[in-house]
């Protein structure tokens, strides 16, 4: 398998074999136990990757940094039915606009803004599917960035990546989005931040949540801020903000509207920045017709919404 992983960086490319056997070996059960040691490129086996600029990526044009797969293949179980583009063992220096209704998998990936801006990774309305697997994404250390992702198109999938240092870990208003086994971290705020790790916004629907571990060293405003319909959150580990979760009921506070279809299960309430997990505690905004189970505070204690 090493010999493969260094034939395939001399060539420019890694290969997937380290990545699939990673997923193979290192089952996470929950969230508590996810790290930086086994999420993001150098995890997946990706030890150098090819520097390049952001850009846009849209239907019709080649660029030097992917690959067009004309064939159905799966990537760390995720199956693409079709022609798709590949970015995979690359660097970026400025951000992702992604325009293209091809899906897109982003494989063992950086994208790390060097300038201060709005967002690294955009899908845009309208794109297809995005596969964003083993990658590391955010603002550079001295960048301020607004959204490490920022999900607008139709369906996502986000596994075992490092999404850090920026105000806004995930900004969600797609449909159909899986995020597992990630490690989200917010920055330090600024003046004027809204800080969430996890922000679903207006009405997605379908949206899974399941074993990553969600910081946000900030006293506002939220590990998972929810709104929408069909919202599976599980075994995670959650911890800072605010309130560590919004729940949704009354639009979060600002009226017309709840979340609806919510599942929060087997959740753990970190106390990593604050002694209620968040600053002023675990959950609020919260409707009880919804489906709160099994959830507690590191090292004991059931939390009720």
């Amino acid at each position: 398998m090493r010999t493969l992983c260094v034939l395939a960086a001399l060539l420019g490319w890694v290969s997937s074999v380290s990545a699939e056997d990673l997923s193979a070996t290192l089952k996470i059960a929950h969230g508590e136990a996810i790290t930086a040691a086994v999420v993001g490129p150098k995890a997946a086996g990706y030890r150098s990757l090819k520097a390049f600029s952001g850009s846009t990526i849209k239907d019709g044009k080649t660029y030097t940094f992917a690959r067009e797969i004309e064939a159905p293949a799966t990537y760390d179980g995720f199956a693409i039915n079709g022609p798709h583009l590949l970015i995979e063992g690359a660097a970026f220096s400025s951000s992702l606009d992604i325009y293209s209704a091809k899906p897109v998998v982003l494989r063992g990936v950086s994208v790390r803004p060097e300038a201060d801006g709005a967002i690294a990774v955009l899908v845009r309305p309208g794109a297809g599917d995005v596969y964003v697997l083993w990658s590391d994404i955010g603002g550079a250390a001295a960048a301020k960035t607004a959204a490490g992702i920022a999900l607008r198109g139709t369906r996502a999938t986000v596994y075992r990546s490092h999404i850090s240092n920026s105000a806004d870990g995930l900004s969600i208003a797609a449909s159909g989005v899986r995020i597992s086994e990630n490690l989200i971290e917010t920055r330090a705020a600024s003046e004027g931040d809204h800080n969430d790790a996890i922000q679903l916004l207006g009405a997605p629907q379908h949206i899974t949540i399941a074993r990553n571990k969600i910081l946000n060293r900030n006293p506002q405003t939220s590990c998972l801020y929810l709104l929408g319909a069909s919202i599976d959150v599980q075994s995670n580990y959650l911890s800072g903000g605010g309130w560590t979760i919004y729940g949704g009921a009354n639009n979060n506070g600002h009226g017309k509207g709840a979340a609806s279809g919510v599942s929060v299960t087997d959740t753990i309430f970190g106390r990593d920045y604050f002694a209620k997990s968040g600053h002023f505690g675990p959950v609020s905004y919260w409707d009880p017709a919804n489906s709160w189970r099994d959830n507690r505070f590191q090292g004991g204690g059931v939390v009720q919404p």
